[in-house]
C-alpha cells in the first residue's frame, strides 16, 4: 500500500483482529500489535516475565493469589495484599514493579523517563519505554483505561531514538503514534518524522510525506519550517518556492529561509530582494546575508545597507572590512578599525594584507592599535620588515617581542615562507642564525630546507642536535634519505620510527612510484593498517589500472580524489575507454573529473582522426562552470590538433587566466595553417614562454617561404631561446638545429658549445651533436683541403 493515502484500515493479520492501521509500506498491512517492532528490547535490562513461578519466588499461597489477581485483573482493589499482616507491602510492589505487575500510575512512568531523558540517557528511556509497552499491553491504571500511551512518553521515546540514531526504531514508533493517536491530531510526532527523513537521508519518504501533509491540509506554521529548512539544505529551489507558495502566513523565519537560499543558489538580486522586503523585522543576522551577497556582487548600495543597521555585530564589521580592503580604500579601513571593536584575528588580516602589498606604515599603524598582538601580529610585522629588507628594524622589532612568544613561534613564519623555495635557502639559514635559542619548530624548518636540497649531512647534523626529536624531525630527516637516494637507510628509519604519519608513507610511496618499484609500493601498503585518504591516492596513481581498480572496490567510502587518481592512472596507460566508463558512473562528477575526462579525449585527437572531437565538445558544455583552466586547456589541445585556430581564440577569451599552455595551442593552430606572421605576432605578446613556444616559432620560422620577411636573424632567435626559464632537451636541440643550418664555423662551434650546456640531453641530442662535428669537418675541408 501507499503511505501517500491518509485512510485507515483493517489490519490483515487476522479477521479476529479488532486493530486499525495507518495505511503505509512501512506497516504492510500489519496492526503494530502483530508485527515485529520492538525498541531494543533484547538489550533491555528489565525482565519481563509472564507468569509466577510461587516456589521460586518464596511467596506463599495467598500471597500468590494475590499476585495472580493483580497480574491477571489489572485490578485497583489491592485491599486484599494490606491486609495480610505477614505480607511485606515494601517487598511485594518490588516484586511487582521488577515483573512488571505493578500498576504504575502514569505520572510515574513518565517521571522515570523524564529523569533518564533529562540526563541524556537516551538507552535507559528506551529500555524503560520497551519495559512498559514494548508488547503493546498496558500496564498502568489510567492508559489502560484510555488505551492510549501518553504523547509525552512517545516523545520521549522517540527522540531518544532519534539521539541514538536509531532511525528506523523512531519511524516505526511516530506511526504506532499516529495509529493510537489519530492521523489529523498530532502535529508534533508529524515533525519528528520529517526529522527522521532528513536526518536518515531518506529524501524520498520525506518528499512522499510531505505530499500527503500537503495533499491533507495537515500542515502547521512549525512543519512548514522544518520542510522549507530541508529544501534549503538540497538548494531545491523548485520545491522551496512550491512549498513557501502554500503558507497562508509565512513568518520572518520562513522569508529568511528563502532569503538564504536565494543568496547561497545565487538567483539574482530580484529574488534576494523580495524575499529581504517581506522580513518585517530584519535581524542583523539577515542583514549580514545581504550585504555579504551585495558585496560578492560588486553593488554600490554596501554602504546604503550597512547603514542601515541597527545593532551591526561582529561578523558585520568584518563584511564590510573586507570589501574596504577589496576596493582598496585605505583611509575607511583605518576609521572603521578605530571606530569599531574587532577581535585580534580581523587585525591580523589587515595588517597581513597590507604587508602584502609592501605597505610597511599601514602595518605599523594598524599594529599600533591592537591591545594585546598575537604572536600572529609579531611575524607579521617581522615578516613585513623582512620582505623589505629593512633587518636593522627586524633587529630592533624582536627586542620588544615578549620572551615566551620570542622563543616559541618568531621567524619561524619567515624561515617556512622561504624553506621551499630552494634558492632561498641562505636566507632560511640567515634567520635561522639570528635566533638566540633556536627550538625543535625553528630547528625542523631548517632541516626541511636542507632537505629539499638534498643536503643530507647538514640534515642529520641538525637532527642529532634536537634532545627530543619530533614527528616533524623524522619527517624532515627521510626527506633528506630519500633526496640522496639512499633508500636503504630511509627504509630502515621507517621501521624505527613508532605510528610513522600519512606524510612518512607518501614520502616513500613516491620515491617507490618514481622509481617504478611496484612491488615494495604494495608490501608498503600492506603493513599500513590505516591507509591515509592520500596515501591510497598516490597508490591509485601508480599501480597497475586494474589492480587500482580493485582497490578501489575495496575501499569503503572512495572520495572524488580517489577516482580522479584512477581515471589519470588509466589515462597513463592509454585505456581512453575505461576513463569515459569510470567517468559515466559519476553521480555529480567535480569539475576537476570533467577535465580530466577532456584530457584523455584530447590525447585521441590528431589531424587525420578528429572522431571524438564532437564528443569532447558534448562534454565540454556539460560542465556547470566553464572557468577550469585544465579542462579548457585540453579543449585547446584538440582543436590545435586539427589547426581550429578561430575557436582557440573564442575560448581563450572567455577564460579568466589562460596561460602559457593555452597560447601554445594558439601558436600550434597557427602553424598548422601557415599564419606564421600571426604566430610571431602572438609569440611577441606572451609575458612568459617555454621550450614548447620556442620550437613551434623556430618551426614557423623554417616553414614560411618567405623567411626573411620573419625578420629572423640569431641575435632574435637567441633572446627568444633566454625567455625560457628552464629550458628542456627539445629546447636546446631546436637552436642546435638552427646553427647548424646556419652552416657557419662560429655557428656551429656554438651549436657544440650549446650541447655541453644542455643539462639532460637526449637521444636526439647526440643526433644533433654528431651532424654538428660533421658539419664542422666538412667546412674545414672545403676551407682547407690540403688538410686531413
Amino acid at each position: 500500500m501507499s503511505r501517500r493515502s491518509s485512510k485507515l484500515a483493517l489490519c490483515n493479520h487476522g479477521v479476529n483482529c479488532p486493530h486499525t492501521i495507518y495505511k503505509s509500506s512501512i506497516l504492510d498491512g500489519r496492526c503494530y500489535y502483530h508485527s515485529a517492532f520492538t525498541l531494543n528490547n533484547s538489550s533491555s535490562s528489565l525482565q519481563q516475565p509472564t507468569t509466577i513461578n510461587q516456589k521460586q519466588e518464596g511467596f506463599n499461597q495467598i500471597e500468590f493469589d494475590c499476585l495472580y489477581h493483580q497480574y491477571t485483573n489489572i485490578s485497583e482493589n489491592t485491599h486484599e495484599f494490606q491486609s495480610i499482616e505477614h505480607l511485606e507491602s515494601d517487598k511485594l510492589k518490588n516484586y511487582l514493579f521488577s515483573t512488571k505487575l505493578y500498576a504504575m500510575q502514569v505520572k510515574e512512568i513518565t517521571s522515570q523517563l523524564e529523569e533518564a531523558f533529562n540526563n541524556r540517557d537516551y538507552k535507559k528511556v528506551v529500555d524503560l519505554f520497551t519495559h512498559y509497552y514494548g508488547d503493546f499491553e498496558v500496564k498502568s491504571r489510567e492508559a489502560y483505561q484510555r488505551r492510549i500511551i501518553p504523547l509525552t512518553q512517545y516523545s520521549m521515546a522517540i527522540d531518544s531514538l532519534i539521539n541514538l540514531e536509531n532511525y528506523k526504531g523512531g519511524e516505526l514508533l511516530c506511526y504506532k503514534c499516529l495509529h493510537d493517536e489519530g492521523l489529523t491530531s498530532n502535529h508534533t510526532i508529524f515533525s519528528k518524522l520529517l526529522k527522521i527523513y532528513i536526518l536518515s537521508e531518506q529524501q524520498k519518504k520525506f518528499d512522499e510525506l510531505v505530499k500527503q501533509l500537503m495533499d491533507n491540509n495537515n500542515l502547521s506554521i512549525y512543519h512548514f519550517g522544518i520542510i522549507l529548512q530541508e529544501y534549503s539544505s538540497r538548494s531545491d529551489i523548485k520545491n522551496l518556492e512550491r512549498i513557501y507558495s502554500k503558507i497562508k502566513e509565512p513568518t520572518d523565519y520562513h522569508h529568511s529561509i528563502m532569503l538564504s537560499s536565494f543568496i547561497k543558489t545565487d538567483q539574482g538580486m530580484d529574488k534576494v530582494n523580495y524575499a529581504f522586503r517581506k522580513i518585517s523585522k530584519p535581524t542583523t543576522y539577515q542583514y549580514n546575508l545581504l550585504l555579504n551577497y551585495y558585496i560578492s556582487k560588486g553593488s554600490d548600495k554596501v554602504e546604503e545597507i550597512h547603514s542601515k543597521i541597527k545593532e551591526p555585530d561582529t561578523y558585520t564589521q568584518n563584511i564590510i572590512l573586507k570589501h574596504y580592503l577589496n576596493i582598496g580604500s585605505t583611509h575607511k579601513v583605518i576609521s572603521l578599525l578605530q571606530h569599531a571593536k574587532f577581535d585580534i584575528v580581523a587585525y591580523n588580516t589587515v595588517m597581513n594584507s597590507y604587508a602584502k602589498k609592501g605597505d610597511i606604515k599601514i602595518v605599523e599603524d594598524i599594529y599600533k592599535m591592537i591591545q594585546k598582538p598575537s604572536h600572529q601580529s609579531y611575524n607579521i610585522i617581522l615578516t613585513a620588515y623582512q620582505n623589505a629588507g629593512l633587518f636593522e628594524k627586524v633587529e630592533e622589532f624582536y627586542k620588544h617581542i615578549p620572551l615566551e612568544i620570542r622563543n616559541d613561534y618568531s621567524f619561524s613564519n619567515q624561515m617556512q615562507r622561504y624553506k621551499s623555495e630552494k634558492e632561498r635557502l641562505d636566507k632560511v639559514k640567515t634567520i635561522y642564525d639570528t635566533i638566540p635559542s633556536p627550538n625543535v619548530v625553528h630547528k625542523n624548518i631548517l632541516m626541511d630546507a636542507l632537505a629539499d636540497n638534498a643536503d643530507q649531512k647538514q640534515t642529520e647534523k641538525v637532527f642529532n642536535s634536537i634532545e627530543s626529536p619530533d614527528k616533524y624531525s623524522y619527517q624532515a630527516l627521510l626527506k633528506a634519505f630519500l633526496k640522496n637516494n639512499d633508500l636503504e637507510r630511509a627504509e630502515n628509519l621507517l621501521k624505527e620510527i613508532q605510528n610513522p604519519t600519512p606524510a612518512m608513507y607518501n614520502l616513500i610511496l613516491n620515491t617507490y612510484k618514481e622509481m617504478g618499484k611496484i612491488e615494495k609500493m604494495r608490501s608498503l601498503l600492506k603493513s599500513i593498517k590505516h591507509p591515509a585518504d592520500s596515501t591510497l591516492t598516490i597508490c591509485l596513481s601508480a599501480l597497475p589500472p586494474n589492480e587500482a581498480l580493485s582497490l578501489l572496490q575495496k575501499m569503503p567510502k572512495p572520495n572524488d580524489i580517489h577516482i580522479r587518481a584512477l581515471m589519470n592512472n588509466f589515462i597513463n596507460t592509454g585505456d581512453i575507454n575505461m576513463v569515459v566508463q569510470i567517468f559515466e558512473k559519476l553521480i555529480n562528477p567535480s569539475q576537476e573529473a570533467f577535465a580530466i575526462l577532456l584530457k584523455a579525449l584530447s590525447k585521441t585527437i590528431k589531424p587525420n582522426n578528429s572522431e571524438n572531437l564532437p564528443v569532447m565538445e558534448h562534454y565540454y558544455q556539460q560542465m556547470p562552470d566553464k572557468r577550469h583552466t585544465l579542462a579548457n586547456n585540453s579543449m585547446l589541445t584538440a582543436l590545435a590538433s586539427v589547426g581550429d585556430y578561430e575557436r582557440i581564440r573564442v575560448i581563450i577569451s572567455e577564460m579568466s587566466e589562460p596561460n602559457i599552455y593555452s597560447y601554445n595551442s594558439l601558436l600550434r593552430a597557427y602553424k598548422m595553417n601557415g599564419m606564421y606572421a600571426q604566430a610571431h605576432e602572438l609569440f611577441n605578446q606572451m609575458e612568459q614562454v617555454d621550450s614548447v613556444s620556442f620550437v613551434l616559432i623556430v618551426a614557423c620560422y623554417y616553414l614560411s617561404s618567405h623567411a626573411h620577411q620573419a625578420n629572423m636573424s640569431s641575435e632574435l632567435i637567441e633572446s627568444y631561446f633566454n625567455k625560457i626559464t628552464k629550458p628542456t632537451s627539445s629546447a636546446y636541440n631546436s637552436l642546435v638545429e638552427y646553427y647548424i643550418k646556419e652552416d657557419t664555423k662560429e655557428s656551429i662551434m656554438k651549436a657544440i658549445a650549446l650541447h655541453k650546456k644542455n643539462p639532460a640531453p637526449d637521444q636526439n641530442s647526440f643526433v644533433k651533436l654528431k651532424q654538428a662535428k660533421e658539419a664542422l669537418e666538412k667546412l674545414e675541408k672545403e676551407t682547407n683541403p690540403t688538410s686531413k
